[in-house]
Formats: C-alpha cells, sequence, structure tokens
C-alpha cells in the first residue's frame, strides 16, 4: 500500500525534476537501501574498529581556547562572577545521574544511563544498525530528541569546571565513566545516537572540550585517552560519510553542524593524517559556502526561526575563533555577515534580557559553558559577550549584561566597557527574513512579516505573518507561544505552529500557509508577505504590512497597520480584509501577566496598560511553551471581526 508519506514526495519530486532526473533519484535511493542492508549486516558481526596503538603518542597540537596552564585564571573569573556554587552543585547533580533536558525537570536517570531511552516516554530504540532505526513514529509519545540531547554530552565542562575548582578526582571519573559507558552502549555506527549527523557532530565538540579539562588528571590512564581518540576519529570518519547536505549540495542548521564537527576534528587531529587534513580543508571550505548561502547580507539566518539563529551564530562564531586561533583566515564578507548576526541578537533581545520565540525553538546549542541544567533557553546573551570582545563591539559587551563567562573561556578575557545605553528610539528592518524591530525607552514591539525560509520550505518556520510580540517596562504583553515539541505529539506540534497561536488575523479555520498534518518540518508558502511602510516620523512609527495567504481559498488579502506614538506612549493596530466574511484575531497573553477585563472591549493589563479593542472580545483558556517540552496555561483574546479591527494599547 501506498502511504500518503511516499505520495506526497512523489508529487513534490514531479514539481522539481524531469523524469530522467527522478529516475536517477530512485535508482540512487535503491542502491542505497541494498548498500545499507548488506553494510548493516557486516557491521552488526564484524563492528568497526581501529588499533588503538595508532593514537600511543598521539598529543593534540590544536591552540585551544584555554590552556591549562592558565587555570587559576579561569578559577579567579568563576569566583568573581559568583558561578562556583553553582558549577559545582550542577556538577554533583552530574555525577548522580540527575539531568534536566527538554523540560523533563531533574530527572535521576539510575546508576546506570541508559543512552537509548526517551526517559520521558519510557520507550528504548533497539541496539542495531542506525539506517535499519526508526527515530520517529507517529503513533506514539516517543521523543528521539531526548537521547539525542543527552548524549551530545553538554554537560562536560560543568564537569571540567567543577574538577578544576575542586581538584577532586570524582568528577575525572565520572566524566571517564560515562565515556566510556556510552562507547560500550553506542558501537559506530549501532544504535539511535547515530541516525542524526548533528547529534554525532555536537558530541564530537564537546568530547573535545572534555579533553582540556580532564587531560591531566591522574585518574585517566593512557589506555583510556587511546580508546578516547581511536573513538573521536571515527567519529570524524562516520561525520564526512554521512552529511547531511540534501539541499542540492547545501543544507541548514544540521549540515553547518556536520561541517563544525570536522573542523574542530580536523584541528583536534592537526596534521594527523591525510584524512584528518581533508576534514579541516573541506570543513573550513564548506563553513564559508554555508555562511553566504545560509545567512542574508543583514545577518538573519534563512530559516525563519529567532531561537535558530541563536544556534547557527553559535556554531559559527565558536568555530571561527578556533579556527583563528590556529592562524586559518576568513574572508572579510563572511565576518561582516557573522558580526551582523551578533548585531540582529542585539536588536532583537528584549528588556528583560530574553529573545523572542519566532519560529522553532528546540534550545538547540553547540556546548554549554555556563548555567547547564538551569539557563533559560531564551537567553541569547552569551553570544553577545563572545561577540563584543571577538568583534571589540562595547554595544555587544553592554547588551551581554552579566552573561559574560562564556567569552572568557572562548577568548580568555573580558574588558569592561564605559558604553552606556542612551534609550533612545530605535527602529531596525530586516526585510531580507522579514523582522522589523521597534524599541524606546521600555518599548518593545518585533513584527514578523516575510518569507517561511529556507528556501520557501519553512522547516522551522510558523503561521506568524503579521504577528508581533510586545513587551513594555520589561514585561511580556502579547507573546509568540513557542514550539512545545516535534515529533512527539504532531497534532500539539501542529498546534504551536498555526495560525490561530499567534497573535494575527485567521479567516474561518484556515491556515496562511498550508499545513500537511504529518509533514512536521514543511510548511508550503503562499502568504507572499509583503511591507509597504515602515518608517519614523517626528512622533511615531508607522508598519504597514500585508499578506495573500487567504487568497486562494477565500479572495482575502490581510493587512496590518501598527502606529506607535512615542510622544504619548500609545499603540494603535489595525486590523483589515479586503471584503466581509467571518474572521478572528486570536492574541496570546503571557503566562505571568495580571489582568482585568473592565469590560467586554477592555482589559487592563499589569495595572497600568489600558487595551481598548474595537470588537467584543472573548478570552479563551490557552497554552504556551517557555522551553521545549513546557507548557504552561496562559489566555487568549479572540476578537471577532468581518471587515476590521482597531486596537489602541495606552501605557
Amino acid at each position: 500500500m501506498i502511504t500518503s508519506k511516499i505520495l506526497y514526495q512523489y508529487k513534490h519530486a514531479r514539481k522539481k525534476y524531469t523524469n530522467y532526473q527522478l529516475l536517477k533519484k530512485v535508482t540512487k535511493k535503491v542502491y542505497e537501501k541494498s548498500f545499507h542492508s548488506i553494510k548493516g549486516k557486516i557491521i552488526i558481526k564484524y563492528p568497526i574498529n581501529l588499533n588503538e596503538n595508532m593514537f600511543e603518542n598521539f598529543v593534540p597540537t590544536c591552540n585551544f581556547f584555554f590552556d591549562p596552564e592558565d587555570r587559576e585564571k579561569y578559577l579567579f573569573y568563576l569566583n568573581e562572577f559568583g558561578l562556583k556554587d553553582e558549577v559545582i552543585t550542577q556538577a554533583r547533580d552530574i555525577c548522580q545521574h540527575k539531568f534536566n533536558i527538554l523540560g523533563s525537570g531533574k530527572t535521576f536517570l539510575g546508576d546506570k544511563i541508559n543512552w537509548h531511552k526517551d526517559f520521558k516516554s519510557g520507550f528504548v530504540w533497539p541496539k542495531k544498525y542506525y539506517k535499519n532505526i526508526t527515530t520517529v513514529d507517529l503513533s506514539n509519545d516517543a521523543d528521539v530528541k531526548i537521547p539525542w540531547e543527552l548524549s551530545r554530552f553538554q554537560h562536560i565542562p560543568t564537569l571540567g569546571q567543577a574538577y578544576w575548582l575542586t581538584n577532586d578526582e570524582k568528577f575525572a571519573i565520572e566524566y571517564r565513566d560515562q565515556i566510556e559507558n556510552w562507547i560500550d552502549e553506542n558501537p559506530i555506527a549501532i544504535g539511535v545516537n547515530w541516525t542524526c549527523t548533528m547529534d554525532v557532530s555536537i558530541r564530537a565538540v564537546n568530547w573535545i572540550i572534555g579533553y582540556y579539562y580532564f587531560k591531566n588528571s591522574k585518574s585517566l590512564s593512557s589506555s583510556f585517552w587511546k580508546r578516547y581518540f581511536k573513538n573521536l576519529y571515527l567519529t570524524g570518519k562516520f561525520i564526512n560519510e554521512n552529511l547531511e547536505n540534501y539541499i542540492n549540495g547545501h543544507g541548514n542548521n544540521h549540515y553547518l553542524s556536520n561541517l563544525v564537527g570536522l573542523v574542530w576534528l580536523g584541528l583536534f587531529f592537526n596534521n594527523f593524517n591525510n584524512r584528518t587534513i581533508k576534514w579541516l580543508d573541506k570543513g573550513i571550505k564548506e563553513v564559508i559556502k554555508e555562511m553566504k548561502y545560509q545567512v542574508n547580507p543583514e545577518g538573519t539566518n534563512f530559516e525563519a526561526s529567532i531561537p535558530y539563529h541563536r544556534l547557527v551564530t553559535e556554531f559559527f562564531l565558536s568555530t571561527t575563533i578556533l579556527a583563528e586561533k590556529n592562524n586559518i583566515s576568513f574572508p572579510s564578507d563572511y565576518k561582516e555577515r557573522l558580526e551582523r548576526m551578533c548585531e540582529f541578537i542585539m536588536y532583537y533581545t528584549k528588556n528583560n534580557g530574553l529573545a523572542p520565540q519566532v519560529g522553532d525553538a528546540d534550545d538547540g546549542r553547540l556546548h554549554i559553558f555556563t548555567h547547564y541544567g538551569t539557563e533559560d533557553k531564551r537567553d541569547h546573551r552569551h553570544i553577545l559577550g563572545i561577540g563584543g570582545e571577538y568583534f571589540h563591539r562595547d554595544d555587544f559587551k553592554y547588551f551581554s549584561s552579566v552573561e559574560i563567562m562564556d567569552a572568557i573561556w572562548l577568548i580568555g578575557d573580558f574588558k569592561k566597557t564605559e558604553y552606556q545605553d542612551q534609550e533612545e528610539l530605535q527602529i531596525k528592518a530586516y526585510h531580507e527574513m522579514g523582522y522589523y524591530i521597534i524599541k524606546d525607552k521600555g518599548f518593545y514591539l518585533l513584527i514578523r512579516c516575510g518569507n517561511v525560509g529556507q528556501d520557501g520550505i519553512g522547516g522551522h518556520a510558523h503561521n506568524d505573518q503579521l504577528s508581533f510580540d510586545l513587551q513594555i517596562n520589561g514585561k511580556d504583553i502579547f507573546i509568540d507561544p513557542g514550539t512545545y515539541v516535534y515529533t512527539s505529539d504532531f497534532k500539539e506540534r501542529n498546534c504551536y505552529r498555526s495560525t490561530a497561536n499567534h497573535n494575527t488575523l485567521q479567516v474561518q479555520e484556515e491556515e496562511q500557509n498550508l499545513i500537511e498534518e504529518k509533514q512536521l518540518f514543511r510548511l508550503f508558502d503562499r502568504t507572499n508577505s509583503r511591507v509597504t511602510t515602515f518608517q519614523q516620523t517626528s512622533k511615531e512609527v508607522i508598519f504597514i504590512g500585508e499578506h495573500q495567504g487567504f487568497m486562494t481559498k477565500y479572495g482575502i488579502v490581510h493587512k496590518r497597520k501598527i502606529t506607535y506614538d512615542f510622544i504619548n506612549r500609545r499603540l494603535s493596530i489595525i486590523d483589515t480584509i479586503n471584503k466581509p466574511i467571518e474572521s478572528k484575531l486570536n492574541w496570546i497573553l503571557s503566562s505571568d501577566l495580571p489582568f482585568t477585563q473592565l469590560d467586554e472591549k477592555r482589559l487592563l493589563l499589569n495595572k497600568s496598560i489600558n487595551v481598548f479593542f474595537g470588537n467584543k472580545i472573548d478570552l479563551k483558556v490557552s497554552n504556551v511553551s517557555p522551553h521545549y517540552g513546557e507548557q504552561v496555561k496562559s489566555t487568549k483574546v479572540i476578537i471577532k471581526i468581518e471587515k476590521s479591527n482597531t486596537t489602541i494599547i495606552d501605557f
């Protein structure tokens, strides 16, 4: 029986390829399936291995971010910033196998960690050849991101810092025991933790970081290090053979992470042999290409997701700094885009230090040097700390606030700045990706109006055209509700990315961009969104935008005019459609926002913000997701309209 997924893939492919091209692709798929069927049987019988003695005399010569010889300097900063007790407490939790991963809350994983288990649902993936594993089954509630996330080993820096702070060998022993147990339970290419090359690459990066924390430990024998080096080397070989460059030889954040893994491994195994030299050469060349492909000249990432923008910036920034410490240079236009990526973070960060959750938010990171297990993943300011020191940008440093320890780990220092925010009105337009930002004296507004990203695929975009995120005096007012989960609950996944779950208009029950129920990383772009006005006058800022997402079915164009009167501190939002039809506006209140309904058209928010809606409102209990895997109760304001509505917010 032909499944709906196969039918979808066939119809989509027919639009893109000629019959000859399609035949070639099908032939290649059949060949690969046969190849991996045979290879899987061979690897199960004869596991991938190397003679560990080839690493007998290997000593990494990479110039790393930090040197254990400078340990006292880093200990000074950890104490100076009041992080010592936090690090040791977190490391003790790790030693006790207590983890807080993707909304799990602090959870004990047992005396022996099951690396193949989604401990939230209890589902365990089989230990078999990675190509023969079904990672996602939409009929159950298992989330493959749980074992993937745990196996990224992003807890290693915390263990390492605790080891430096205390000289207690138990932290080195825990590091050793977890690495050895993971290798035992996850032979190369066997098990769910080899099914996504992105996670393989991130794991390699964090294992490399671990070496520089623990290389002088007397508890770690030469036999451990030989095995460790062997598995890192084989990991590099695996990454190079399983690159996720699916889009015309390019990719998204997954492919970029693969390249990052190759660069880090190529530097770590500096000139070890021709293979590692090729990893580094290929990784650097492709990272430079992907900067042009995945990042717009204005500095925005092409995936239409602000949380993913942070992830991709971290990939580029950390890898660039490490490569330059090893005498590798980058083109000027590459570094200009990288600087603009950091600048975008500075502008989209709200007054409370958090980022709006526009598009998908899965809390992804490359490495976590600070606040492991406790950080608010919506706080992207650590990037500004690193970027401020790297680019010598005092404004980045200022807005990084207290999140500067990452800069010290990666660059070695953090020079204080005399820069002061003047709190003057600022407006920033990011036309290529569709973000429009207004900041002014405790006022923050980000408006979304642009394409769905990934060259029209919309993998991490939501139906959020003309939606906005509003904060006043450090308090979130109307927000993007986040993501919650991906594949463990496809109905919730679609709910969170739907038109109804964003601060915009919905005609009948129609979506702006078509969502197919089980195509969880695809939006069929039909909005043709455009901004006609974004300008500042002597007393106000005016935004006018529109989209055609409801044109096909209803002949409707949604137009939104937003006016910010910065003299009288008033926000006006006018929504119109070009012909009468029953529609509704959905506005999502922040979950922690106190409010009072004054009458059928008015709300009082946070005891001081008056909101007047032009039409009668209904209030409905709704859910928002501050972090992946978590959701809390909030309130949705629903305004029914037929032609237009004007909302006035006074504060």
